[in-house]
């Protein structure tokens, strides 16, 4: 290999590891919230004794209201699972157990199971 070569590749090599560090600092923290809200989201489901595809439809459901960001507003609707606002939730909305526990429980009381809810979000857009 002549010394042009190694010189080009050399020149191509630090930009692109730089890029390639750079790229893996900056996903990390997302890639951790997603797997800490996934984590949460499956024991207090397991806590709730709902079955692994309703388990499943609740991660997803996670994922289309707020890409598994805890801390995710969207007008009155807040964090996992885009709950409702109120005085009574209002401090504790950011905490993704208790966001999970509330939308468990709203989804029971609407649709029965998450997978209805999640098929209603397929169709309207929201659950």
């Amino acid at each position: 290999m002549s010394f042009t070569t190694r010189a080009r590749l050399a020149s191509f090599a630090v930009p692109l590891a730089l890029a390639i560090l750079l790229t893996g600092v900056l996903a990390t923290p997302a890639h951790a919230r997603q797997k800490r809200s996934i984590t949460v989201i499956k024991k207090v489901a397991a806590q709730n004794k709902l079955s692994k595809a309703d388990t499943k439809a609740l991660i997803i459901l996670a994922r289309r209201e707020s890409g598994y960001n805890p801390r995710c507003i969207t007008g009155s609707y807040r964090g996992l699972f885009q709950i409702k606002l109120t005085k009574r939730n209002r401090n504790h909305w950011q905490d993704p157990y208790f966001n999970t526990r509330v939308a468990i429980k709203q989804i029971k009381a609407r649709y029965k199971t998450p997978r209805r809810a999640l098929a209603h979000s397929y169709s309207h857009g929201w659950y």
